[in-house]
């Protein structure tokens, strides 16, 4: 509020001066800013020299899962192959994300090692970055809840703001771009920060890549989901080559070589920090800007405009992995499962099959009449209907993508679970391949900005318990439920 204020000075002067020397001064103001657009774009996503890092295809990453599965765990009678989506909503789904997967970690240490892989958007990606960075980090059993929301429970809003409103707002009337003025890189350095103030490391400011360097430490494959500005389609930060098997989507590392050099991608010796390639898919809505790939002088932002369940890159995934699993001359498959996880801070979140929905239809009953007439505001109804149906429209198919996402790796996974309970020759009427985390409506508001207040993340941390629910909302959870079935899938439980 008082950086916002400060400018008024500045404006209150221009004013005065074309008031005084009867020049159109704010008309002059505005073009020059339009005229020094064409040159400075400061936005560049940030980059670093490495060494060079063979990223395996898909298959071979799973070829590489198995065998280290099978030999760290060779009594178990099934191996769960976790896929993780997790949805954006700012600091909420970040935090609500290390919140799910480090609960579920300090429950069993083996859980890391049987997640294949992770599919984030916006704050679910930055939640998925820090997981991840804690796995290679290895920290201490019964240490991930705590310290993930550690670092994601500090105030990274007010750089962000504070780097809007003065040194990129100063850089819109530069001709020449200087990137330390990029509001999105003290962001990224605020994620640093925290971790760098809990860890007592720099892992966060470090390559994207670092995370898998180790060969005895093996750490779930992250794929972080940006928006093509200029194509639309998703640009997908990953350690795992993006080929065409991902539909309609574009490899982020290769973006950040020359078109001549594309086969780079594959041993690559340039990278983003890991903040960095977490921030791509988390570009929020005019708090941070679009990101820049300097080689093409092409666009990335927020995942959730594409997207915003991670399930879409999910499904790619499982159906990849289905199509290994299923081929009959490969017998040593024959004791995984691909099992979804599905995570989601939208308290009436939909999902297939991880709710209670049975038990659940009596009580959404009662909020049934709330969410007619919260439906009812947001549409346009008859005031300026011309004018913003078009928006109402915009936004609200963007909703109904994630859910459709959601719904459609639900019941891909629950067509292809039959064929893996019959393959495995398991007979249980209580067949579960899909696990569905999600928030209950709460009288705390939860953000979606970059800020968590003390209610807000208490709030939080009672839903894994189920202790969320309120009079005013009252659509339970069932987190503890989900977190004892992923357990028992560990140690081979039917899934």
């Amino acid at each position: 509020m008082f950086a916002a204020a400060s400018w008024v000075f500045w404006g209150s002067a221009l004013v005065y001066v074309g008031s005084w020397k009867h020049i159109p001064v704010l008309t002059f103001f505005a073009l020059w800013i339009a005229v020094c657009s064409f040159g400075n774009d400061n936005h560049d996503l940030r980059v670093l020299k490495r060494e060079a890092f063979q990223r395996p295809t898909l298959r071979q990453a799973l070829v590489d899962w198995n065998s280290n599965i099978t030999k760290k765990y060779p009594d178990r009678p099934v191996h769960p192959l976790f896929i993780v989506a997790t949805e954006g909503g700012g600091v909420r789904a970040a935090y609500w994300t290390a919140t799910v997967l480090g609960s579920i970690q300090d429950a069993d240490p083996s859980f890391s090692d049987h997640i294949f892989a992770i599919s984030g958007v916006s704050g679910g990606s930055v939640g998925a970055a820090v997981f991840d960075a804690l796995v290679a980090d290895t920290a201490p059993q019964h240490e991930f809840v705590k310290r993930g929301q550690m670092i994601l429970g500090q105030d990274f809003l007010s750089p962000a703001i504070a780097a809007m409103l003065y040194p990129d707002l100063f850089q819109r009337v530069l001709p020449l771009r200087i990137t330390f003025f990029d509001r999105g890189r003290w962001l990224e350095r605020g994620w640093e920060r925290a971790w760098q103030n809990t860890m007592h490391n720099d892992r966060f400011g470090k390559s994207f890549l670092d995370l898998w360097q180790n060969p005895h430490v093996y750490v779930p494959a992250l794929f972080l989901n940006g928006t093509s500005v200029e194509v639309g389609n998703r640009i997908i930060a990953s350690n795992i080559l993006i080929d065409a098997d991902f539909l309609e989507a574009a490899d982020a590392t290769a973006k950040l070589f020359s078109l001549h050099q594309h086969d780079e991608r594959r041993r690559p010796t340039r990278d983003m920090p890991l903040s960095t390639a977490a921030h791509m898919s988390a570009r929020f809505t005019y708090v941070s800007p679009a990101g820049r790939f300097e080689p093409d002088g092409s666009h990335v932002v927020d995942g959730g405009y594409f997207e915003n369940s991670g399930a879409a890159t999910a499904l790619d995934i499982l159906r990849q992995v289905n199509v290994v699993l299923h081929q009959p001359s490969e017998s040593q498959w024959g004791r995984i499962v691909p099992q979804i996880i599905m995570i989601s801070n939208d308290p009436l979140g939909v999902a297939s099959g991880g709710r209670q929905m049975a038990a659940t239809k009596e009580l959404l009953k009662n909020t049934t009449a709330s969410t007619a007439a919260e439906a009812a505001q947001r549409r346009p109804g008859t005031f300026l209907e011309d004018a913003l149906a078009p928006v109402y429209a915009l936004l609200s198919a963007r909703e109904a993508r994630g859910d459709y996402a959601q719904r459609a790796i639900g019941r891909a996974q629950d067509e292809f679970c039959r064929e893996d309970v019959a393959r495995l020759r398991a007979n249980s009427p209580d067949v579960k391949c899909n696990y569905f985390f999600s928030l209950a409506p709460a009288t705390v508001p939860l953000p979606l900005g970059w800020m968590l207040s003390n209610r807000a993340a208490e709030a939080m941390q009672q839903e894994m318990s189920d202790l969320g629910e309120s009079e005013k909302a009252p659509v339970p959870t069932w987190n503890q439920a989900m977190l004892h079935q992923v357990v028992a899938a560990l140690h081979g439980a039917t899934p």
